[in-house]
């Protein structure tokens, strides 16, 4: 038998077609040479780009570490590094490090009942950390170790950034470009750089490639894609509680493409099912989620609704053929659930109610909180205890200046993502887009929620791509989205070297002087925010703190509120109640009223003088059951008696430096007395809109200070005396203020005008210095007798002083 020519077949050609075929040399060759080049290509532009995805991960840790070290000082220490709920976190990753174990019931942060950590708190980041340390043993100290971890970590988002923008389509090119977006994004970094522990740094990555391994799933079969964002994603709700959102969306979006899209069903029911398969372990082995009741989630229940659906269908194909069917069947299914497992989560909604209220009463209020009084009174307090902070809502200049620039670059990609929905019914893309507007809703009503926000806008960036077809189209735009993403880092730069800083020197003063004089293992007593400060790096406990997943801590900080704004022996109940032997005051407490307050978190907008409050912070010396021992610009330390009878009489107040926020000379109208309306028996009111003013005059006195120098170096003595006398009208008691007339006084030669102020000095703060400046004015001024008097009188108060030794 002949064996046929392989010159008579046509290139592409089946055999039993005949004729002979038209050669084309020159064509073979150039498509042989192409198809070289391109197999030549090919690992070398995916190694560059794998490169450039390495260098942007590499640039995004740096970047963050300089900025964190120059705010923090990292080789400063650990006094003072980590902030609020980082300091507790950091706490419990030491204790892992050294070999020992996070307590089940944490009686320092929450004393005397203790916190149930195991019930709820989140502490897979905080053993990670502590496990990985001791194991491999790092010879950096372990505050080093946590930061450096914590930021190579949680750039690992740049790596699933990448590889979803090239799997949802975009070039090479313009995937690096969405990825330097990201990583010179303000919303990217902020919280990071913010607390150096930040629990959302664990659980982003986590979420976001589990994303990828969804999206993979959609395009392939391999059944170790859906296990592999079951894992990731039990994983992250392990680290933040907020991962459940995030899991809620995704399975919304989900069961939404499952409703709509019949020839798609069977692919989502094998991504999804095993995915809600493995949550519902992590559900039954983790103890957060167990204690969180997470098996009875809002997420959960959808998941379960939807694998019922599926099994639905299978049986009844009938009520599967048309949207409306499967929809009703979805929400009846979903109902009947909620409706089931509510009777049995009244814990569960009692220690998440502050969450649920917020986001109603977010809604209710277009995000923004209340002033009117009677609107006020009407929101519950855990509501009013949320809503501040990382959870207000988010201004409109605040969302301009972290997104307009990437929205404005993602614009194209948003369009071109829009159309792939609509011509090639893409479910990797839609879910991308959903998510993008799911967590900009979010975002209106919680401002940390922003994370989600720029990764969605920046992985739907690089579908551009669709519109340039041609390569040098395609470079241009790229080097024109690469520019984009430096201006984005400009404008970010500015926000973010603000940003880190360790807990401010006031409170680093009165941790300090507390362990230096303080008994140790002292119970302290004061506001949530400090707590976890002063139990990370002292001995001490604290009666609250502001891990807030559990309804009784709540209760307990709106007790101790009420009772600062009641009668100082009702303060001293609470106390006593509580085991608490020290009391920490901050004048915030009187002071201010905003939205943001103590005040009006349980309404206490009109405060009579008979408060707590206005005694601990004005009457000192008068407080039966407290006793002042420390104070500096921000707080006050007070000893609570042993017993009532134990009062002041018997522990007068400490002689302390002075502190202009608590003189009620200053802060309090000399020549009026307010008094409410048919309630004039309980005394009169404080006047908060003098002392506001007040406050603002007293925090311009720097401002005026330097205003002054500027003045006198520039030769303009007269208008330096005019700020120096404002400066003295506005608090004619300070110490300071007196030495720095005196000195410009006697500088300018003008000694006559500067006795009244050493005169000042000497009879209030006697000191030498004051003395000195006392003697020399009255000897500049011809006063030499009176001169001779101070200095002689000086010599017997301050015998070893050089300037008055004979």
């Amino acid at each position: 038998m002949r064996k046929k020519s392989r010159k008579n077949k046509a290139p592409g050609r089946d055999e039993h077609r005949t004729g002979p075929a038209r050669s084309r040399p020159a064509s073979v060759s150039r498509n042989i040479d192409s198809n070289s080049v391109t197999r030549f290509n090919r690992p070398l532009t995916s190694y560059a780009a794998a490169g450039g995805v390495i260098l942007i991960f590499l640039a995004l840790f740096s970047a963050k570490l300089s900025i964190f070290d120059k705010g923090c000082n990292i080789d400063a220490g650990e006094f003072g590094l980590f902030r609020v709920e980082e300091a507790t976190r950091y706490r419990y990753a030491k204790l892992v490090s050294e070999g020992k174990n996070i307590p089940d019931l944490d009686h320092r942060i929450q004393y005397p009942e203790g916190l149930n950590v195991k019930k709820h708190f989140t502490t897979l980041s905080q053993r990670v950390l502590g496990l990985t340390h001791r194991i491999f043993h790092f010879k950096t100290p372990f505050h080093k170790f946590v930061v450096y971890f914590m930021f190579l970590y949680s750039s690992l988002s740049v790596i699933a950034l990448y590889k979803s923008a090239r799997l949802l389509g975009g070039g090479r090119i313009m995937a690096l470009a969405a990825c330097a977006f990201y990583a010179g994004s303000f919303a990217s970094s902020s919280r990071t750089i913010a607390g150096g522990l930040v629990e959302e740094d664990f659980a982003l990555p986590l979420m976001f490639f589990a994303l990828l391994f969804v999206m993979k799933a959609l395009k392939s079969r391999k059944r170790a894609y859906p296990i592999a964002a079951g894992a990731l994603l039990a994983g992250a709700v392990s680290a933040w509680h907020v991962s459940q959102f995030f899991y809620l969306i995704l399975t919304a979006i989900l069961c939404f493409i499952y409703i709509c899209r019949n020839e798609e069903r069977d692919n989502i029911f094998n991504l999804l099912a095993p995915v809600v398969a493995i949550l519902t372990v992590a559900g039954i082995i983790v103890p957060v989620l167990r204690g969180g009741y997470f098996l009875l989630s809002f997420s959960q229940l959808l998941g379960y609704a939807f694998i019922l659906l599926h099994l639905t269908g299978l049986k009844f194909r009938g009520l599967m053929k048309n949207i409306f069917s499967v929809t009703t069947v979805f929400l009846i299914l979903s109902g009947l659930l909620f409706a089931v497992s509510r009777p049995l989560l009244k814990e569960h909604a009692k220690n998440y109610g502050h969450v649920y209220t917020l986001m109603f009463n977010k809604i209710r209020y277009l995000g923004n909180k209340p002033t009117f009084e009677a609107e006020v009174k009407k929101l519950p307090f855990d509501t009013k205890v949320l809503w501040q902070s990382s959870f207000v809502s988010p201004g409109m200049q605040f969302t301009k200046e972290i997104f307009l620039i990437a929205f404005i670059f993602a614009l194209p990609g948003l369009f071109a993502g829009a159309l792939k929905i609509i011509k090639e019914k893409d479910s990797g893309v839609f879910i991308s887009m959903a998510a993008l507007a799911g967590f900009f809703i979010l975002f209106l009503l919680v401002k940390r929620l922003y994370v989600f926000v720029i990764y969605f806008l920046c992985i739907l960036l690089p579908l551009v791509t669709a519109f340039l077809k041609k390569r040098k189209y395609y470079f241009a735009a790229g080097a024109i989205f690469f520019a984009g993403s430096a201006m984005q880092w400009d404008a970010a730069y500015l926000k973010l070297k603000n940003v880190p800083r360790r807990i401010n020197t006031y409170k680093q003063d009165l941790i300090k002087h507390m362990n230096e004089k303080l008994p140790p293992g002292s119970v302290l007593l004061c506001n949530i925010g400090i707590a976890p400060e002063i139990v990370q790096n002292s001995s001490f406990s604290t009666v609250l703190h502001n891990h807030y997943e559990e309804k009784n801590i709540r209760d307990k900080t709106e007790e101790f509120y009420k009772r600062m704004y009641g009668s100082e022996k009702d303060l001293y109940g609470f106390a006593k109640q509580y085991g608490a032997e020290y009391l920490i005051y901050h004048w915030e407490f009187l002071f201010d009223k905003s939205v943001n307050s103590m005040r009006y978190q349980v309404d206490a907008m009109n405060l009579f003088k008979t408060c707590a409050a206005y005694r601990l912070h004005f009457d000192e010396k008068n407080l039966e059951y407290f006793t002042l021992t420390y104070q500096n610009d921000y707080y006050r330390l007070f000893e609570i008696h042993s017993a009532p009878e134990d009062f002041h009489r018997k522990a007068a107040p400490a002689e302390l430096e002075y502190v202009p926020f608590f003189n009620s000379l200053v802060f309090e109208p000399q020549d009026k007395i307010l008094y409410m309306e048919d309630m004039r028996e309980k005394g009169p009111l404080f006047d908060d809109e003098y002392a506001r003013g007040k406050m603002d005059a007293v925090w311009s006195l720097p401002q005026l200070k330097n205003r002054a120098d500027a003045a006198i170096a520039s030769g303009n003595f007269e208008e330096a005396e005019k700020i120096y006398l404002k400066m003295l009208e506005t608090d004619p008691y300070y110490s300071r203020t007196r030495i720095i007339i005196s000195d410009f006084y006697m500088r300018s030669g003008r000694y006559s005008k500067a006795v009244p102020h050493t005169l000042w000095l000497v009879q209030n703060y006697p000191s030498a210095q004051s003395y000195y400046y006392l003697t020399e004015s009255l000897r500049a001024s011809g006063y030499e007798k009176e001169a001779r008097d101070a200095a002689e009188e000086a010599r017997k108060l301050f015998p070893e002083d050089p300037n008055f030794k004979q």
